[in-house]
């Protein structure tokens, strides 16, 4: 007697998921115009690219992106207050698992992103436009000078050689620094003027 038997195989989708949060990892970033190439295109056919808009989900492609090639996400542009995020490259394994890994196996230095394999998901961090601001003295040998507050302002005029809109305010620190973080745009011209002189100058 012969016995009949079946063997069902099932593939398996590849999906990864694509997260846009800004530094801390936080919430989902909507706003970013992000693009997905294909970094090892099948011989004779065109380079495949993705192209979306963050939102308040990750972005998820599945069934269409291929095991063996190396993928590149990129941020065309990044949401109002933010400073674009260095690319990410990763690389579909044989299981359709996601490495962090170049075209040719190297690994790959994507800046603050993440390649998760136990997730499938890539997680792109914007981080804040920072300035740093330093306050000296007009000495032959210029010193810091602590307690000074200053004024950021956008810049106003055809020429923006006016000051505009008071955007905050800092105050110098004994070595006579202050920061801005997270309250500039990319792109945009501000001045700066100093509101109150610490005691002596």
């Amino acid at each position: 007697t012969v016995n009949a038997h079946t063997v069902i195989m099932t593939d398996s989708q590849t999906r990864v998921d694509f997260s846009k949060t800004d530094i801390t990892g936080g919430a989902e970033l909507p706003g970013a115009a992000l693009t997905l190439e294909d970094l090892t295109p099948v011989t004779g056919q065109p380079q495949t690219v993705w192209q979306w808009i963050s939102g308040s989900t990750p972005h998820r492609i599945q069934g269409e992106l291929i095991a063996g090639h190396t993928y590149r996400l990129t941020e065309i542009t990044a949401p109002a207050g933010y400073r674009m995020a260095e690319s990410i490259t990763f690389t579909i394994a044989a299981d359709g698992s996601i490495t962090p890994t170049n075209a040719d196996g190297t690994d790959a230095a994507n800046g603050s992103g993440t390649v998760d394999a136990a997730t499938q998901t890539v997680t792109m961090k914007d981080a804040h436009p920072e300035l740093l601001l330093r306050k000296v003295d007009d000495q032959t040998a210029p010193q810091p000078v602590a307690g000074a507050v200053l004024g950021i302002y956008t810049a106003s005029g055809a020429d923006a050689s006016a000051p505009g809109t008071l955007v905050t305010t800092v105050t110098t620190g004994t070595d006579g620094t202050a920061t801005v973080t997270g309250q500039l745009s990319l792109n945009a011209w501000y001045m700066i003027a100093e509101l109150t002189t610490p005691t002596g100058y």
